[in-house]
């Protein structure tokens, strides 16, 4: 285990050395795209050999420490990096600013920021420019922003934190700076939720070192220690909120009644984990079968009103105009009606809806079954990406209320209740992820925390897969017109069309073949040995 911990740190190191050549505005052409991603697959192979030894030594009473310590050298590692193929953290950054200043960041894009004049009629937009205009490092970051033109799209409890961010960095601190601190918070919500990982194999009653499925995943220092995603927030308190679950389980079992303070702590972490990022009300079908069968009807209507009560408090600033005019909502609808990234099962669907409308050969995907015609008149009912969002959406609450089910029909009666309600958790996020149209590596880590309870050994492979997200990068920067191998596609078009395939066909195959062969399904650890 020692041995891995230290090759594992010689590689983070690395990669943190070649960070320095994606630095912003560096010549994407001269990037190490490739060496960096077959580091992270070497990374992964190390990390499941990892698993395995644990499995085999997870009673050793060094292997937790080994593990921790792990965990911790190589989100140091990579903390002082520079995100690679990312630049989310810049908007974080503005924001967190923008709220330290006092002024709400769902009002203004920072594209209107940018292009305001030094002096303006309005006071609240003001403040924003004279922070564009006495400091440099912010009026930097706002050239860095994505989707400028969008006013932000995370909720309120992520922006106290890139609040917490700007107000613990020096004034005239330089970008670096600021990246550094930023992502300093973000990790420490990533080690939290490490060690809440290790508090729920303990209430689960299994080995303690299994954490390292958690701790060590490369895919989750990358994401956070590396390129500083806020989804360790929500992912912190979503895993707080599962955990209390799995407590009360346990109390439930002894026969004691669950206080009212931990239904209490319940409630306010749920509302606090989709007012960081709005994915975890995905698992409420999950939380009112729980609440159902432990607590009662009358105590699950009270306690989901007040749930309901805190959210819509939350969420409450993004919907507050105020007087600068503009839809705060504006970057969360664009999100919702637009966004399409490194999809598989929303892809093959939206594109059997999406009429040709005179695209060429380049830019039709092979796997479009349903006839132009019809698909015309679908269009002229609704956009197809709305349609595809409905079929999808359709699709997943009845596998998230199927999931729902299963946990309460009785088969939990004959199983460890709380190993069963974590793997129904870890389920019904997996299935959302995989049925949505934005299919981001760092999405992905929302389900990691509960990965240790799957029993499909095709799960933990997906933290691996997902890096060749970051192949789209290196298709559109060296391919950006011309034919992929011989296809039709340019490089753009070829990833999306025909390496998705690659990334994700042999994954749903392997999820299907170790569902079908197995009668008494292991955990990922066992099935690693």
């Amino acid at each position: 285990m020692g041995l891995l911990v230290c090759a594992s740190a010689v590689i983070y190191g690395w990669i943190s050395w070649l960070s320095w050549r994606f630095q912003y505005g560096s010549d994407p052409q001269q990037r190490p795209t490739l060496l960096t991603l077959a580091l992270f697959g070497l990374l992964f192979f190390v990390y499941l050999l990892g698993i395995r030894l644990v499995r085999k030594f997870s009673d050793h009473r060094r292997c937790l420490q080994i593990v921790i310590a792990g965990s911790v050298v190589f989100r140091v590692t990579m903390l002082f990096s520079i995100p690679i193929l990312e630049i989310d953290i810049y908007r974080y950054i503005w924001d967190g600013a923008a709220t330290s200043a006092g002024v709400s960041p769902f009002l203004y894009s920072p594209e209107k920021v940018k292009n305001a004049s030094s002096t303006v009629d309005d006071d609240t937009l003001q403040r924003l420019v004279d922070l564009r205009d006495h400091r440099p490092s912010l009026a930097a970051v706002l050239d860095r922003i994505h989707f400028a033109e969008l006013p932000t799209v995370y909720p309120i409890v992520s922006q106290v934190v890139f609040a917490l961010s700007d107000i613990t960095t020096p004034e005239q601190a330089s970008i670096y700076t600021r990246l550094i601190v930023m992502k300093t918070w973000l990790t420490a919500f990533d080690l939290a939720t490490l060690w809440l990982v290790i508090k729920l194999l303990r209430v689960a009653r299994q080995p303690v070192s299994l954490s390292i499925i958690y701790g060590w995943c490369p895919l989750l220092v990358k994401e956070i220690a590396n390129s500083g995603h806020l989804d360790a927030i929500a992912v912190f308190f979503m895993t707080l909120t599962v955990y209390l679950i799995a407590k009360q389980i346990s109390c439930v079992e002894r026969g004691s009644v669950v206080p009212t303070r931990v239904c209490l702590a319940t409630v306010v972490a749920f509302a606090l984990s989709v007012g960081a990022k709005l994915y975890p009300i995905v698992i409420a079908p999950m939380l009112a079968v729980h609440a159902f069968h432990k607590i009662g009807l009358r105590r699950s209507i009270i306690w989901g009103g007040v749930g309901c009560l805190f959210i819509v408090m939350l969420l409450s600033p993004m919907t507050y105009r105020g007087t600068a005019g503009s839809d705060p909502g504006e970057g969360v609808k664009t999100f919702l009606q637009r966004w399409e990234m490194n999809d598989f099962l929303f892809l093959i669907t939206v594109e059997n809806l999406r009429p040709d409308n005179g695209r060429g050969a380049h830019a039709k995907p092979w796997f479009t079954v349903v006839p132009d015609s019809w698909r015309r008149s679908l269009a002229e009912l609704a956009p197809p990406f709305l349609i595809a969002r409905g079929v999808t959406s359709l699709t997943f609450l009845l596998i998230a209320f199927w999931i729902a089910r299963t946990y309460g029909n009785g088969r939990h009666q004959t199983e460890d209740q709380v190993a069963w309600f974590l793997e129904g958790v870890f389920l019904t996020i997996a299935w959302f992820w995989l049925l949505a149209p934005t299919q981001n590596p760092w999405y992905w880590t929302w389900t990691l925390p509960l990965l240790p309870f799957a029993k499909n050994r095709a799960w933990v492979w997906i933290s691996g897969i997902v890096f060749a997200y970051y192949l789209r990068f290196w298709f559109t920067d060296h391919f950006p017109d011309s034919a992929v191998l011989g296809t039709r596609y340019a490089g753009p078009a070829f990833f999306d069309f025909v390496f998705t395939w690659i990334e994700f066909a042999p994954w749903f195959l392997l999820l299907l073949f170790n569902w079908v062969r197995r009668g008494d399904p292991k955990s990922i650890s066992d099935e690693l040995d």
